[in-house]
């Protein structure tokens, strides 16, 4: 065995979509079929780390000085949520029949419409993390 082996391949997550009542896997509407998929940063990557980094360093300022603000669960939703759009690469999902521009804006409105979409990149990422 060697530590190599278990290095991360990829600074990315492909992650499947799935049904979030039956478990199936989602399926775009174009001639292959293809699977809904969703590209997220990986949590070991230089890029990810910089973005929770700024994050975090904002909250902690925040915190700090004469003007001690306290942070509320809505800011750490929304904080959670700004991270999974930042660190968002890229997709294959078809939306009202069709494939959704890919910008910040149009992440943010499907992770808020979509919230179990969140929940299963979250699942991902912690199995990729415990495999790596």
């Amino acid at each position: 065995m060697d530590l190599n082996d278990l290095k991360p391949k990829t600074e990315d997550i492909t992650v499947n979509l799935i049904h979030p009542g039956s478990g199936e896997p989602l399926v775009n509407d174009d001639k292959e079929k293809s699977n809904m998929t969703i590209t997220v940063m990986s949590p070991n990557s230089a890029e990810y780390k910089k973005i929770l980094h700024a994050q975090t360093n904002k909250r902690l300022k925040a915190m700090q000085g004469r003007r001690k603000k306290d942070i509320t669960a809505e800011e750490l939703e929304a904080s959670g949520l700004d991270l999974i759009v930042a660190t968002t690469k890229a997709w294959n999902i078809t939306l009202g029949g069709e494939k959704p521009e890919f910008n910040a804006n149009k992440v943010r409105e499907v992770y808020k419409t979509y919230s179990w979409i969140g929940s299963q990149i979250d699942e991902a990422v912690e199995d990729n993390e415990a495999f790596t």
